[in-house]
């Protein structure tokens, strides 16, 4: 058998592997030189849809005879454009395919060849094993930034930078006791006594711990809404 021979059966497999993967999914306008998706692609996962398109601009050398031929690679705008996902999901999901060697890149445009038409029909047909790559472990929030512990996981507080009486609700737990609730307090105000004892926190963390005062049994915090400077906001005291 001569090697021209083999390239020949290859070109034919090609075309054949092409047609398998996209018929269900895709048709070709010659004319406007488009590419559509049929109906029966809204059944596929965001994954899945990307893959019918990169194999089907592969059709394009195919079924567009002439000098005129689309390119059989596209940039990420067109492939989102194309297949209807945006591209805070499309990025990372590019990202995925070409990690696990079902696509390429080359010059800004993403594209499949014909050696990975077999693991991407596997994917089709969801069969594919390979594995997802790791997630990266998410970091505990450090002792510079305790209200993104207090956020994230209560038990997560740590020693703020400024203070030697423990962590940030012991803290605020010995302002109650030692009267500064006396006077109705607003948000602000509680967020200043942080700031000025050296607990640079952002007002969106202060509610944390006087919701947890009001709510506890029996309640540390009463708050109500008042008149402050034209405004009504709400005030806490001590109950």
């Amino acid at each position: 058998m001569a090697l021209k021979d083999l390239i020949a059966s290859k070109s034919a497999l090609t075309e054949e592997a092409i047609e398998t993967l996209i018929e269900d999914y895709i048709r070709y306008d010659v004319e406007e030189k488009e590419i559509t998706l049929l109906p029966a692609a809204t059944a596929l996962s965001s994954k899945q849809k990307v893959l019918v398109y990169l194999v089907a601009l592969q059709g394009w050398p195919i079924v567009a005879k002439g000098e005129d031929v689309p390119p059989t690679a596209a940039k990420p705008a067109e492939i989102g454009e194309r297949v209807g996902i945006h591209g805070g999901t499309l990025r990372p999901l590019l990202k995925d395919l070409k990690d696990r060697h079902l696509i390429g890149w080359k010059g800004g445009m993403y594209l499949v060849r014909a050696a990975s038409l077999a693991d991407i029909k596997k994917e089709m047909d969801g069969t594919a094993s390979a594995k997802k790559p790791p997630r990266p472990r998410r970091k505990q929030p450090s002792a510079e930034h305790p209200e993104r512990a207090a956020k994230i996981d209560p038990k997560l507080k740590r020693k703020s930078s400024g203070g030697k009486s423990g962590n940030l609700a012991e803290k605020f737990n010995s302002w109650i006791a030692e009267g500064f609730f006396k006077e109705p307090r607003t948000l602000s105000a509680v967020q200043d006594r942080f700031h000025e004892q050296g607990d640079i926190l952002p007002q969106s963390s202060v509610p944390w711990f006087l919701l947890t005062a009001v709510r506890a049994k029996p309640p540390r915090l009463a708050r109500k809404k008042a008149d402050i400077a034209g405004k009504r906001v709400w005030v806490y005291k001590n109950p």
